[in-house]
């Protein structure tokens, strides 16, 4: 069942970073059937596959709907984190948060070194400037499935 789970994974962090490349928003169609999907596989296990999808979830979507509180993020970032939480379930979510933190921190430091302004133009705020942070989550599950940390968990 785990080989499952690490494929819905990867295929849906994958298809969103592509859809954020692309059309600049991850879509509804993929992140509740994914969701819906992670708490229905791990529920299969019993309630302790529950307890961990429902931890997962609540791990990978809170943190990321505090950024989103602060305007640090889109809706459909939140979500799909919020999905893969229930499809890695508590503590694996752990990696993907970490590996996607790291994966963020590299992208932003090229968005800022490369991003180009025309001549005499005012700078661009930070806020104002758009990195698909979908991309930053489908690098961090995929490092998170080939790597892995031991938490001690």
């Amino acid at each position: 069942m785990s080989i499952i789970l690490a494929i819905c994974r990867v295929a849906c962090a994958l298809t969103a970073a592509c859809w954020d490349l692309r059309f600049n928003r991850i879509p509804n169609w993929l992140t509740c059937p994914a969701l819906l999907l992670g708490l229905a596989l791990n529920a299969s296990h019993g309630w302790l596959g529950l307890r961990s999808a429902l931890l997962g979830m609540l791990a990978g979507g809170g943190i990321f709907l505090a950024v989103w509180l602060a305007k640090g993020m889109g809706g459909g970032d939140v979500k799909l984190m919020a999905a893969l939480g229930a499809l890695a379930g508590w503590p694996h979510i752990r990696d993907i948060l970490f590996f996607t933190g790291l994966a963020g921190g590299v992208m932003a430091v090229f968005v800022l070194a490369f991003q180009r302004q025309p001549a005499g133009a005012q700078p661009v705020r930070w806020r104002d400037r758009r990195m698909p942070y979908g991309v930053a989550i489908a690098v961090g599950t995929i490092l998170a499935e080939g790597i892995g940390l031991n938490w001690g968990g």
